[in-house]
């Protein structure tokens, strides 16, 4: 039975039919006849050619009806199977469809790439036929990969559907995962199954397919054939932003810092193409954003030129950014922006930071009746306290709240507090380590450090506990027979700015007493170390990775959604990051007491700024945000509920739920926790990978995906499209032979035989019309079958003249 292309236009134009009938059947109605004396000799003739006139009428219509439905046929477009497709076997075929970040790429004929291969994935579906048993499936391989249709479905128009809303990423491509979800799609196939053919869409850029990395291997118990769409010839220029660096994630206000230090940012830029060979410029203009505020407003912004020199592809740029009447904003953006190219949506980077005029400091420490006025009567909260607001006073970017121990479990007594400093750790309560636990899983900062004087620490069990940490080791006090030394160096990120004076302000530290901790296994969980290799300064790790915390990771769906599988955003992809209880960062832990009797640190020059810059870059770390690339998954905050995106009108809100969180396009997203207060700023940019404008060679791209077909299959069936295609006939590897088409050519014989219908009925038209010299009785009869025809009232008046003239 054949199917049509257009089934709805067919039923229409059948319809269309009925128009020259009822137009027939309205010319027969008959009108009341008035009897008049020569009459009777016309309708004597009448009756002798009534035969000959009906069947002419008779003819005239049915080549009337023959035409429309002629028409019908033909804008229905049949999918007859010619003589050479009758004998073929039922076809399935996978249609993979680039969609990421280079597939925006607009071609010289005013289309991007996807579109292109849109319309040509259309057409594939258009040489199908479900009547034969002919299926589809649909694959968008835009990082995470979307399986839209797995398995293979015989709802072609679904499926086009699909095609045609398909949109683009900011992720790169990844055929890995593509072939991986066919192989498990493929293993429950039976044996006899159809052979499968893989239509693969894309231009091949180097930022669409990374041939250096090994592609999975494809199992299939079918044979498969490949036909892949004709990679792009000529590469194209394309500039893009990979990165933004602020010295600090949290930027204070220079009036307040009196330093210039906090203001610099580095944005480091990428170029691919022709355009390596030469010499250029580009603008880089860069704000400081407020997107928790409504409206969002732009707090400071300048702009710099890079240079670029012959051969070179990165290079990066400082700037400046005027904060000296910055006012206190919570989670910023830095945004910066190029010119637009060929790709526009890499032309943009955002970088999450805290922008603050001043931060919030609690020391927990119990309350003195005195203040200590000598060094020697120092405790470890009067160190601190010298440390961070070395000059106390409403200018200093540093302002220092002391907190009673039993106060801390109180609702308000964190509020507006961006870090929390523990001297005495061992005079918390349970109440109040839960209290700091919910506030570091919340964004804040929190650090410990050994209270001075005691030789058991039972606070370490409960920081493990509360705060979902490991700390490995005997825990017992040791005093070594001469004091320890620090290393000169730290590879941590939060003294990357102690770096370059480390090793001096190190040389005269010593430590005479300290907990006995084992050295991490992750040496940038130890920022600081002691000459032994035992860490002095360290973040505590995470346990071990478990089905436990493996179950508690967080995702998101969209609002008002229940799932229980995996995120509708698509698959994990390999490599994804696990979420965490809490963000490396949010707790830090000394080792040491910060007190005269266990080391010399608080005396030294090293105690400022090591004290300054654990909280300045601990509290950017912690309350900023988060950041990631497309594709990529990330932990959510985990007290956060749902995602708004910024600004609000850009997209739905989503919920989150259980599986990690791999969003597809670039963009700002708040994190909000029940009460809809924002805990973090989340921020996606595009894949720099999947900005790479070079091209793949057709010998490489043939040898690189032909290797991942099942063993067994021969190169005959890796083709191109603009080539004789391949064929997955295990009987016929002859790639000259193209593979049939179900279409056959009747839509243009329709419309031939409709033009012929067309002449044959004015043909008819003018022979019935009798407009050439006729005998007298056929002449009689026509007469007759006019006259009787004729309008009622017409033929009223002609009878009362002739009776009046009687």
């Amino acid at each position: 039975m054949p199917s049509f292309l257009h089934p709805t236009l067919l039923y229409v134009g059948l319809a269309c039919v009925a128009i020259p009938i009822i137009i027939h059947l309205l010319t027969r109605q008959r009108r009341q006849p008035i009897p008049w004396a020569a009459m009777r000799f016309i309708i004597e003739a009448y009756k002798r050619q009534r035969r000959r006139l009906t069947l002419e009428q008779l003819l005239l219509l049915a080549a009337r009806c023959l035409l429309v439905a002629l028409i019908a046929l033909a804008i229905a477009r049949p999918l007859l199977s010619t003589t050479a497709a009758a004998s073929r076997s039922a076809r399935v075929v996978y249609i993979l469809l680039d969609n990421s970040l280079a597939s925006t790429l607009t071609n010289p004929d005013g289309l991007s790439a996807l579109d292109s291969h849109k319309k040509s994935a259309v057409d594939l579906l258009a040489t199908l036929d479900p009547a034969r048993g002919d299926r589809a499936g649909l694959i968008l391989l835009g990082a995470p990969v979307d399986p839209a249709v797995v398995p293979a479905s015989a709802d072609l128009p679904a499926l086009r559907r699909l095609i045609e809303q398909a949109t683009p990423t900011d992720s790169a491509a990844d055929l890995d995962a593509a072939f991986s979800h066919l192989s498990s799609a493929l293993a429950a196939a039976p044996k006899d199954s159809p052979p499968l053919t893989l239509s693969l869409h894309s231009e091949f850029l180097a930022g669409s397919l990374d041939t250096q990395r090994k592609l999975a291997s494809l199992s299939s118990p079918v044979p498969v054939s490949l036909s892949i769409a004709p990679p792009r010839e000529s590469a194209v220029s394309n500039v893009f932003i990979t990165g933004v660096e602020p010295l600090r994630p949290l930027i204070l206000a220079g009036a307040a810092l009196g330093t210039q230090a906090d203001d610099q940012v580095r944005v480091h830029l990428r170029r691919t193409g022709p355009a390596t060979s030469q010499a250029s410029t580009s603008l880089v203009k860069l704000k400081l954003s407020a997107p928790g505020m409504n409206p969002a407003p732009d707090l400071a912004g300048a702009d710099a030129i890079a240079k670029w020199a012959p051969g070179d592809r990165e290079t990066s740029v400082t700037i400046s950014i005027p904060t000296a009447s910055l006012a206190d904003a919570g989670p910023s953006a830095l945004i910066a922006t190029i010119d637009r190219d060929s790709i526009a949506s890499d032309n943009t980077f955002r970088r999450p930071v805290l922008a603050r005029r001043a931060i919030q400091v609690a020391l927990v420490t119990p309350p003195r009746l005195a203040l200590a006025i000598s060094i020697d009567r120092f405790e470890p909260a009067d160190w601190l306290r010298l440390a961070l607001s070395p000059q106390p006073g409403d200018s200093s970017p540093i302002r220092v709240v002391d907190i009673d121990p039993r106060a801390v479990a109180e609702p308000s007594a964190l509020a507006g507090i961006d870090a929390v400093i523990a001297p005495r750790p061992d005079l918390l309560d349970d109440r109040a380590w839960s209290r700091l636990a919910d506030y570091a899983s919340a964004g804040g900062l929190v650090i410990f450090a050994t209270p001075p004087g005691t030789r058991a620490h039972p606070w370490l069990d409960l920081l493990e506990s509360r705060f979902s940490v490991r700390i490995p080791g005997d825990r017992e006090v040791s005093r070594p027979s001469e004091p320890l030394g620090l290393k000169p160096d730290s590879s941590a990120a939060l003294l990357s700015l102690l770096s370059p004076e480390l090793a001096e302000l190190a040389k005269p530290v010593r430590i005479s007493e300290r907990l006995r901790l084992d050295t991490p296994t992750d040496p940038s969980l130890a920022l600081l170390s002691l000459s032994d290799n035992s860490p002095l300064l360290l973040i505590p790790a995470p346990p071990e990775t478990s089905k436990d915390a493996a179950s508690s990771a967080r995702s998101i769906t969209p609002s008002g959604s229940s799932q229980s599988g995996p995120a509708t955003q698509g698959p994990t992809t390999p490599g994804a990051l696990t979420p965490r209880p809490l963000s490396r960062g949010n707790v830090i832990l000394f080792t040491a007491a910060i007190d005269l009797s266990a080391t010399d640190l608080p005396a030294r020059p090293l105690m400022l700024p090591l004290i300054q810059e654990l909280v300045r870059q601990g509290v950017g770390n912690s309350s900023s945000s988060l950041a990631s690339i497309a594709g990529s998954t990330f932990a959510l905050p985990p007290a956060a509920v749902t995602l708004a995106p910024v600004p609000a009108d850009a997209g739905p809100q989503f919920a989150v739920s259980s599986s990690p969180f791999a969003p597809r396009r670039a963009g700002l997203w708040r994190a909000q926790d029940s009460r809809g207060s924002v805990l973090s700023l989340l921020s996606v940019n595009p894949d720099p990978r999947a900005s790479d404008t070079n091209i793949t060679t057709r010998d490489q791209l043939r040898a690189y995906l032909a290797a991942a077909l099942p063993s067994g299959t021969p190169d005959t069936r890796v083709g191109f499209t603009d080539q004789p295609a391949p064929t997955s006939d295990p009987n016929n590897t002859d790639p000259a032979k193209p593979a049939s088409d179900p279409r056959s050519p009747f839509p243009a014989w329709l419309l031939l035989a409709a033009a012929a219908c067309a002449l044959l009925e004015l043909t008819l038209a003018r022979i019935f019309s009798h407009a050439r010299r006729l005998s007298p009785g056929l002449s009689a009869s026509i007469a007759a079958r006019n006259t009787a025809r004729s309008n009622t009232n017409s033929t009223t008046r002609t009878s009362s003249e002739e009776h009046q003239a009687a």
